[in-house]
């Protein structure tokens, strides 16, 4: 059980280091941001940083090193060539007028390319288009023991895509695009209440639609949510004004935290209730990436931040979610946002956090009163039918859970360790769960 409100890991600092903290603000560290040096990837103990979007401690190294890839983009008719800093905003901004697009998409599009190859990144639409991974074709990877080019068929790129960082610096790689037809998209929504009309309203969705995710109120007398189902325009125009853009609202530093139990519930009552049952045209940027026109939004939970907790459970265990959704509810802590999706079959990734079933975020407040007790009992239910949490997002998970959540994790050591045999790749991250050696706290690394 990770303490989400402390520095990862005090202690010795590297002169000149830079302070850095996870998406959320709740968990802190001290690394030395630096370009990429394939010398010095070879000597220093670090791990690849991109655009800070990790909820957990997964893209820093404290005392260490924390390296930075390239940002060119070379376009081809139907395929890209990118370095692995590249913003997907950026790629998106370059691609949609050209009338090519990425297949699988995250909700926030400040990730970089680098990064979701590491984290494997999922979109509303997985069941149908898979994970990042499925869509990569190839990519030139930095390690301690040199720079190597690996494909779809190497164990490398198994153990890389979805393998946080701990495999190497992914300098570039080469991504599949395809076709866009319009910026535009058919929105559809429906407001539904109790948790087994939720799961199903959400499986008929999926026949009609590409894109399916529900907003939950989990803080309602009874749970209740809203179903948003999305498909691109088949025949809508292509229209600059509608590219993906930065931020056009930034919220402040504040000194204390917005996010209370009282105030979560009168927002989401004014949100299920303002919902129709209805279907619109949108922009497609505003349907499948709602928090995009936000910046800072983290600063809303105060100094202390906040965690989101993702977990999937497996196709056959609906019982465990109303388990899980019930656990939220009954607790202290405010489930501030839930967000609930269906993924489809795993990826080829050893440490891909998608399989067949129900996957459930929730952002919650870092100082809530037993956190770590509250999530790690959810891991633990969770782990029993052979679920598993995002390693992307975690910031608290115990030790000893991550082996039963991920069946492969000792075939993916046995590949991190041929690429890094002195373990110079790291991250608090994975010092604190000890994914390349087992027992490695962070304290002691």
């Amino acid at each position: 059980m990770a303490d989400v409100v402390a520095p990862t890991m005090p202690g010795a600092v590297p002169p000149g280091a830079d302070r850095v903290t996870s998406f959320g603000r709740a968990l802190r560290g001290r690394t030395t941001v630096a370009p990429l040096d394939a010398g010095a990837v070879a000597t220093t103990r670090g791990i690849t940083r991109g655009s800070g979007c990790s909820y957990g401690d997964q893209a820093w190294c404290s005392g260490g090193l924390s390296w930075t890839a390239p940002v060119d983009v070379r376009i081809g008719t139907d395929e890209v060539d990118v370095g692995g800093g590249v913003v997907l905003r950026d790629l998106l901004r370059d691609l949609w007028p050209l009338g090519r697009t990425l297949a699988v998409l995250p909700g926030s599009l400040a990730v970089t390319v680098g990064g979701a190859i590491a984290a494997d990144v999922h979109g509303k639409n997985h069941a149908s288009a898979g994970t990042f991974g499925h869509h990569v074709l190839g990519l030139d990877l930095v390690t301690p023991s040199g720079r190597r080019a690996v494909g779809p068929e190497d164990e490398a790129f198994r153990a890389t895509t979805g393998g946080m960082g701990l495999t190497g610096t992914i300098e570039r790689a080469r991504l599949a695009t395809v076709p866009l037809a319009s910026t535009w998209a058919t929105h559809t929504t429906t407001p539904v209440t109790g948790v087994t009309d939720l799961l199903a309203t959400m499986e008929a969705a999926r026949a009609d639609h590409e894109h399916v995710a529900a907003w939950l109120d989990l803080v309602a007398p009874h749970v209740r949510g809203i179903v948003e189902a999305t498909t691109v325009d088949v025949d809508g125009p292509r229209t600059d004004a509608m590219l993906p853009s930065p931020p056009t609202v930034r919220v402040p530093p504040l000194p204390t935290s917005l996010v209370r139990r009282g105030s979560i519930r009168v927002a989401n009552a004014a949100r299920f209730r303002l919902a129709r049952s209805a279907t619109t045209r949108v922009p497609l940027t505003s349907a499948l990436f709602p928090l995009e026109s936000v910046g800072g939004f983290p600063h809303v939970y105060g100094p202390t931040g906040f965690v989101q907790h993702q977990v999937v459970v497996p196709d056959g265990h609906d019982d465990v979610l109303v388990d899980v959704v019930a656990c939220h509810r009954e607790l202290p802590i405010v489930p501030a946002l839930a967000v609930l999706k269906w993924l489809g079959d795993a990826g080829p990734g050893h440490l891909s956090f998608p399989r067949r079933g129900w996957t459930l975020a929730v952002d919650l407040p870092a100082s809530g009163p037993g956190l770590g007790d509250h999530l790690d009992a959810i891991d633990q239910r969770v782990a029993a039918v052979g679920g598993r949490v995002y390693l992307a997002k975690d910031a608290t998970a115990a030790p000893g859970a991550i082996a039963a959540m991920y069946p492969r994790l000792a075939e993916w050591r046995r590949v991190a360790d041929d690429l890094d045999p002195d373990h110079l790749v790291t991250s608090d991250l994975d010092r604190r769960l000890g994914l390349r050696r087992p027992g490695i706290e962070v304290a002691d690394a």
